[in-house]
């Protein structure tokens, strides 16, 4: 998981993210006022993900106008705009995820997060390849043996079950902290049916702590 700092300008998004990409990109050009997808992706960290790519790309802008964000992707090509609107990330509140949250989807979502201690407050299983012999073969694994697990809330969701969040291990926050987190929703499993409240987990990729609030440990 990857803290992303938002730009506060349109000038300093512009010249981060017109960057000509990675060193072996032939068609990418540094300072032509064009974004290309590759461009992102190099600021983003990733190589083949445009997913994970316009998870960063949404979190970076989040502080700029709807018109200077509309300039952004006013700069893509033809093709790459329409490859943004077909996979960039939906945004939800905590409490529309487990109604409208699509598992295999991009998402960012906005709260204020909170570490599930005990494994017995949660019991949710992930499906996860394992190796038997030559071939990889799903099981249900505790989603505790992978991530480190958080609920977040929104004014709408307090006092509930909030959504549930999963970073990777050793990525703390500290309590009640605002976050704004964009990741993949999962499909979460239960033994039991019966215990099944959450629906679609967020896997998340990215973070970007809520300005004026306590970002991590």
């Amino acid at each position: 998981m990857r803290m992303v700092t938002p730009y506060k300008t349109f000038q300093a998004a512009l010249r981060a993210l017109d960057n000509g990409g990675r060193f072996y990109d032939l068609f990418a050009k540094a300072r032509d006022e064009k974004i290309a997808i590759s461009e992102i992706s190099r600021l983003a960290g990733v190589f083949t993900s445009y997913s994970s790519a316009f998870l960063f790309f949404d979190l970076a802008i989040y502080q700029l106008s709807p018109r200077e964000k509309h300039r952004l992707v006013s700069s893509f090509s033809e093709f790459q705009a329409a490859m943004y609107r077909a996979n960039g990330p939906v945004h939800l509140t905590p409490s529309e995820i487990d109604n409208t949250g699509k598992a295999g989807s991009t998402a960012i979502v906005a709260g204020h997060i909170r570490h599930v201690e005990r494994r017995e407050e949660f019991g949710g299983f992930i499906m996860m390849p394992m190796m038997a012999g030559s071939s990889s073969l799903p099981m249900m694994v505790p989603i505790y043996d992978q991530f480190d697990v958080y609920e977040v809330h929104d004014a709408q969701s307090q006092g509930l079950s909030g959504t549930l969040v999963a970073t990777s291990r050793g990525s703390r926050f500290r309590g009640d902290a605002a976050v704004r987190l964009g990741g993949y929703l999962r499909a979460l499993a239960f033994k039991d049916a019966t215990r099944g409240r959450h629906k679609p987990y967020l896997e998340t990729v990215y973070y970007t702590p809520i300005e004026g609030t306590g970002s991590t440990k």
